[in-house]
């Protein structure tokens, strides 16, 4: 792939050098850059041999593919070429620059190259454009990816002559996204140091996967595909201020509608992309010294040591919820690396929300076909259908504790005096309850509540009851792994990744018992919960009793194939 980037950009060299790019260098750096992306390893393209599977990026590429194709077909349905096409590049649009700030943001504020180009005779306009070059070499492939199936509906329902109008078209709305998103960037780095700026990339990360997630979930039921047919979008004010009805308008006046909205959105199309190009430009010098002043920050934020990551917090639940001197070191240690692991958070923290969508989405689906009223739904016991729901997605995270992207540092565990590895899995399992479980939990707890009333508070908490006793069964069966010790993409056995789908059934019984006892007996559900007390209690001691042996032979079970 390296070869036909290179030999696409040597057609477009005119082009760079016309904006100030020293080309010879500019090609050289991106050939670098390509030829390391190819020796790399991914999290997505490791296999449980660790070794990079060839096929991932492929995949990851159909994956795109058959997302975008449940958008595309609603062109079909559209009287409008103008509207299709806006509902499709808006999509792609948004895609794009979802994946720009949350996969290549590294890449786009990686500072570590300064250090060998900087010293030398390369102006930061050419540096600037060889990382942006790098960037849109992969986006593109994920953008035709995502518009896969827009070239098939748009090939039948428009001839050829769609194919290179609307290629042209995803090419200029990726230079405008990649554009707006360089500047915002640098607005950002204007305005916070290098460390909130990481932690604001995170946050945005873990919104755009809860924001897809919903999307998927929840749009379909919310567009009237027979308003498509005769929706026209043409008179309306707003459309010249939307950027992807600008490139919807050039391929629509392409295609031969020559009315004045097409006229002026065409235009927008083309001098849109050119501004903001023209823009990132100039603000080159700019961004260079932004990223500067990215190392300084942290550098400053790296000798300043724990003392920003280690809040009062964790000593305080160490002190009130950990007996055991060593499981009370081991909380505030754990609680401070929980708090610096920006890709543990990342994995984890979406699925504080996942239950709770899911189970919206599968109650509003059951209930779309008749006429929906809350009323009857607070007469209904169907808050107990999202508790256990939710209850079911965070045994998750449980297993996500175990991974770290610097997993070798967990040769300290065997360096310590310690006489047995209980307190550190009984410590670990407790910061999952204190910092991820019971926020979640909260959280479907806040939405029932606001549904259904106080009356409820009982269910409430006998489901909380079960989700305790869930998540201490789920560690002493498959939990038993020291905290930030396996190497990312190590996949489990075939045996216990059955297991824990079989785990997956206790919350439906859980559920179950509790849904037929409120039915049966109401007055009666609160002496579950001392019951399910009993159980965590006990599943909790057991766990703690795990020894070196255990774990060694827990570690040869996963290797075994």
């Amino acid at each position: 792939m390296t070869g036909l980037v290179l030999a696409i950009f040597d057609l477009l060299s005119p082009l760079l050098r016309l904006a100030g790019v020293d080309y010879p260098r500019f090609r050289a750096i991106l050939e670098v850059k390509l030829t390391l992306d190819g020796r790399r390893q991914g999290f997505m393209l490791q296999r449980a041999d660790g070794k990079q599977s060839k096929a991932a990026f492929a995949l990851a590429l159909g994956v795109n593919a058959v997302f975008g194709l449940f958008v595309a077909a609603t062109m079909l349905l559209c009287g409008s070429a103008l509207v299709g096409l806006t509902i499709e590049l808006s999509f792609v649009m948004t895609m794009v620059g979802m994946m720009l700030i949350a996969d290549y943001s590294s890449v786009l504020l990686d500072t570590t190259d300064n250090q060998i180009l900087q010293p030398r005779p390369v102006s930061s306009r050419t540096i600037l454009a060889a990382r942006l070059a790098h960037i849109i070499a992969y986006l593109s492939l994920l953008t035709f990816s995502l518009a896969a199936g827009a070239f098939v509906f748009g090939t039948f329902k428009f001839g050829i002559v769609f194919v290179p109008c609307f290629a042209a078209a995803l090419l200029l709305a990726l230079l405008l996204v990649v554009a707006v998103v360089n500047v915002v960037y640098l607005l950002a780095m204007r305005m916070v140091d290098g460390e909130k700026l990481r932690d604001m990339i995170l946050y945005f990360q873990i919104a755009m996967t809860v924001l897809v997630t919903a999307s998927y979930q929840i749009m379909p039921h919310l567009i009237d595909m027979a308003a498509l047919k005769t929706l026209d979008i043409s008179n309306a004010a707003w459309v010249y201020a939307y950027p992807p009805t600008w490139f919807a308008g050039a391929v629509d006046f392409a295609l031969g509608q020559h009315g004045p909205a097409q006229r002026w959105l065409a235009l927008l199309g083309l001098l849109g992309p050119a501004a903001a190009v023209l823009l990132v430009a100039l603000l080159a010098p700019i961004f260079r010294t932004a990223l500067a002043r990215l190392d300084v920050d942290s550098a400053s934020t790296a000798r300043r040591g724990a003392g920003r990551v280690s809040p009062a917090w964790g000593e305080t639940f160490a002190r009130r919820l950990c007996r055991r001197p060593i499981e009370r070191a081991a909380f505030a240690f754990l609680w401070s690396l929980v708090g610096r692991d920006r890709q543990f958070k990342l994995r984890v923290y979406p699925l504080a929300v996942f239950g709770l969508l899911v189970g919206a989405a599968i109650l509003f689906q059951k209930r779309a076909s008749n006429s929906f009223s809350l009323d009857a739904l607070r007469q209904s016991k169907s808050y107990l259908f999202l508790l256990y729901v939710n209850c079911m997605m965070l045994p998750s995270a449980l297993l996500q504790f175990r991974y770290s992207d610097r997993y070798e540092a967990a040769w300290l565990y065997g360096f310590l005096p310690l006489p047995g590895p209980g307190d550190v899995l009984v410590a670990a399992l407790k910061i999952l309850l204190v910092r991820f479980v019971s926020p979640a939990y909260a959280l479907a707890a806040i939405v029932v509540l606001a549904l259904w009333g106080p009356r409820v508070l009982p269910d409430i908490l006998v489901a909380y009851c079960a989700t305790l006793f869930l998540m201490t069964l789920a560690a002493l069966c498959i939990g038993r792994r020291l905290p930030f010790s396996e190497k990312l993409g190590v996949i489990e056995s075939s045996g216990r990744a059955a297991f824990l789908l079989v785990m997956l059934l206790i919350p439906a019984a859980l559920g179950g018992s509790h849904f037929l006892l409120a039915q049966m007996l109401p007055p009666a559900i609160l002496a579950l919960a001392p019951l399910l007390l009993a159980g965590s209690w006990g599943a909790m001691t057991a766990y703690r009793a795990t020894t070196w042996r255990h774990l060694q032979l827990k570690g040869s079970e996963q290797t075994q194939r």
